[in-house]
């Protein structure tokens, strides 16, 4: 069995050694106060740096208050009003839930140590997961040999960047569609992060983030079926002056365990 650093050194390679300061080692990085003097740049940063900006806002009160599981409940939380949401086509509400339960994405993302935005792109790098096309063929006869094919080449740069990516994967989407598949792969998320949580195998790990980039995908294709949601702008929105409740960074409401979900 394999157990906390040589867990993640396996997985990752020796940059997973520094989980605390994994959002730094990039030249994006969220260093000197950008998100205070600037705001109105998170919607450009990479998902790097949303990471790094969640850590710095919400990681002292995540990591006191909330192990991996709870984490995760959070977006379950979330994602369960977001279908309700998008059955009632209410667009404000589905923005403020699909932003929030994308945070707690992101938290869970610092509180496994690893990167989203690598994971994303291994799982989608252009094209579907389950086809190797791009656009998706699934459900179409694909001859026997084709060739992967992509929509695009080179990772996206942008949280912006990979939702536009998703939409091009994915152009037959439907909301109600999109809303259902989130939910059940939150589910599969819960599953996963649970049986890594009791049994410290590395596999789930790996089940645990692909899970995780499944969630995103569907949280960037929810938000686009819904009206062509902009999740990079609602980050700004919602994070551009730090905690969405106090507007301090880090945290000092305890916005993340009292909020109450509407």
């Amino acid at each position: 069995m394999l157990t906390g650093v040589v867990m993640l050194t396996k997985l990752f390679g020796r940059r997973s050694l520094k989980q605390k300061n994994i959002h730094t080692t990039r030249k994006d990085n969220y260093m000197n106060g950008v998100f205070v003097s600037n705001p109105s740049a998170i919607r450009n940063l990479s998902l790097v740096s949303l990471q790094g900006l969640n850590e710095n806002i919400y990681g002292p009160t995540n990591h006191r208050s909330f192990g991996n599981l709870r984490r995760v409940a959070r977006i379950t939380r979330y994602t369960g009003r977001v279908q309700k949401a998008a059955t009632k086509e209410k667009v404000g509400s589905v923005e403020y839930h699909l932003t929030m339960a994308f945070s707690w994405l992101l938290a869970t993302a610092n509180g496994l140590g690893f990167l989203l935005e690598d994971e994303l792109w291994k799982r989608f790098p252009g094209n579907c997961f389950h086809c190797k096309q791009g656009p998706c063929r699934c459900g179409q006869e694909i001859p026997l040999f084709t060739p992967p094919t992509a929509v695009i080449l080179t990772k996206p740069s942008s949280l912006k960047g990979f939702q536009d990516m998703f939409a091009a994967i994915y152009p037959n989407n439907t909301l109600q569609g999109e809303a259902v598949h989130l939910l059940q792969e939150v589910c599969e998320l819960t599953e996963a992060v649970d049986n890594f949580t009791g049994t410290n195998q590395i596999q789930f790990l790996k089940d645990a983030i692909d899970e995780s980039c499944d969630v995103a995908a569907h949280i960037c294709g929810t938000a686009t079926c819904m009206q062509g949601i902009d999740m990079a702008e609602q980050f700004e929105i919602h994070f551009g002056s730090g905690c969405f409740g106090c507007h301090e960074t880090p945290c000092g409401c305890g916005f993340p365990s009292t909020r109450t979900v509407t």
